[in-house]
């Protein structure tokens, strides 16, 4: 194969193949286009940018070829002088830089021997599918093994993940979400007894908030023993979440903001890549892992909402767990937003401890107290109750001045108040489940020689 080199007046029109070929150049060879000029060898150029190269293309299987051969239909993949072409790299230079690959012919990113071949085809996939998977299982594996906290590799690892969406311009970033007072978080209890109920309903500051810290399960944003106020956008989130028993009583209750709250919309992370700037080249290391990093955002904010089985939630919960710790401590925000696993088109909201302390909605001298009303149908003899709550006077507020009694108490650092007038109660008669079913076949011929499979 001919040796091709590339001078700084021939270069290319990429900036970063330029700025690569002028920190190449070598008197020992010259231009193979003015062949005047001291040049950068592309043998040198290629072992530069082949890994950042092979990221980006998938190679057309066997299977695939043979399929467009023999029926002529579905996708046909490219010459590696073409992807090269679409990456950026202009003509002639795209095919001496082609050859340059397939002589250096390996992939660094996979240890693969013969990735780049003059014979071979390739789609363009900026960042594939198996990277992105790939460093989702490299991090549940730290996640999983390492220490809980001051996990260094997570560090560093989330550290540059989100520094690549923090770069994107506060009015490109729609992830940053402010919940205010018009603002409406909904938060639900399963109760067993009614009188449980009506006494939570009484107290939705002390009984309606997050749980203390000694009996902090770990859930899918929290580790054991470091509460959430788990929340949705609306009620029917919140019953979904629950997966309430039948018979139970649920009291939903509605929170309002006291203050802004910085939100942190996990969903709205896919939306990352189609806000950030177009990378000046696709040649740059720098610039295609920024890409990746974004690509990543968008496979998180798909896997964190995927159902955990109860018996695996301890190990599932924790990578997503330390996300959370890190979304916190390190970038501030006040809590998060994502999609419900449980329904479609719902999103659930989860405040951290410090952002969740709930204010008392009665005056120095109130409190609030619940009742009920049982009446029935005549016809079908079903109970309908009607549930209401009500401020009375503490028999001790005498002692407070009359001024203040109705004056709303103030709790240090809260940011939640309960709405009184979206509280809702549900008492849960049935459930439904939604399946996929999948056939059994049962192979009724002559019965075969057991080996160590099935078939």
């Amino acid at each position: 194969m001919t040796e091709h080199a590339i001078c700084s007046d021939c270069s290319f029109q990429d900036l970063y193949l330029d700025q690569l070929a002028r920190q190449n150049m070598s008197t020992n060879h010259q231009c193979s286009v003015c062949e005047k000029r001291p040049a950068a060898p592309l043998e040198s150029l290629a072992e530069h940018i082949g890994n950042t190269v092979s990221q980006q293309l998938r190679r057309e299987s066997d299977e695939e070829t043979y399929f467009y051969t023999r029926h002529g239909d579905g996708p046909k993949g490219d010459e590696l002088q073409a992807v090269l072409q679409e990456l950026g790299c202009d003509h002639p230079w795209s095919i001496y830089l082609a050859e340059a690959l397939c002589e250096f012919d390996y992939c660094w990113s996979s240890n693969v021997e013969g990735f780049f071949d003059s014979e071979g085809t390739y789609f363009t996939e900026r960042v594939s599918t198996e990277s992105v998977e790939d460093a989702w299982t490299r991090f549940v594996g730290i996640a999983q093994s390492g220490p809980r906290y001051f996990n260094k590799k997570i560090r560093e690892f989330l550290d540059d993940l989100f520094n690549s969406v923090l770069s994107v311009p506060q009015e490109f970033a729609p992830w940053d979400v402010i919940l205010d007072s018009s603002s409406l978080i909904y938060r639900g209890r399963v109760f067993d007894d009614m009188a449980e109920m009506r006494e939570a309903m009484a107290a939705p500051d002390k009984l309606m908030g997050a749980p203390p810290s000694a009996l902090a399960k770990g859930l899918r944003m929290n580790a054991p023993g470091s509460p959430i106020f788990y929340g949705a956008e609306n009620k029917e989130t919140v019953l979904s979440e629950l997966r309430p028993a039948i018979d139970s009583w649920v009291l939903v209750c509605g929170f309002r903001p006291i203050t802004a709250l910085r939100i942190l919309d996990l969903g709205s992370l896919e939306l990352a890549e189609e806000h950030s700037p177009r990378p000046t080249s696709y040649f740059n290391p720098t610039a295609v892992k920024r890409l990746q990093h974004l690509r990543f955002l968008t496979f998180l904010s798909n896997r964190l909402t995927r159902p955990v089985a109860p018996r695996r939630e301890d190990v599932d919960y924790r990578p997503t767990q330390m996300i959370a710790n890190y979304i916190e401590n390190v970038l501030g925000y006040d809590g998060l937003k994502w999609k419900s696993a449980q329904n479609t088109g719902g999103h659930n909201i989860g405040l951290f401890a410090r952002s969740a302390k709930i204010s008392p909605c009665h005056g120095h001298g109130e409190k609030l107290s619940s009742d009920n009303i049982v009446e029935f149908y005549d016809e079908d003899d079903v109970e309908l109750i009607e549930f209401r709550i009500k401020r009375i006077k503490n028999k001790s507020s005498t002692k407070v001045p009359e001024f203040m009694q109705s004056i709303p108490i103030a709790v240090l650092n809260a940011s939640l108040r309960a709405d009184l007038n979206e509280i809702e109660v549900a008492q849960v008669t049935k459930a439904t489940y939604t399946t996929n079913a999948y056939s059994v076949e049962f192979d009724d011929s002559e019965p075969c020689v057991e080996t160590d499979t099935a078939f």
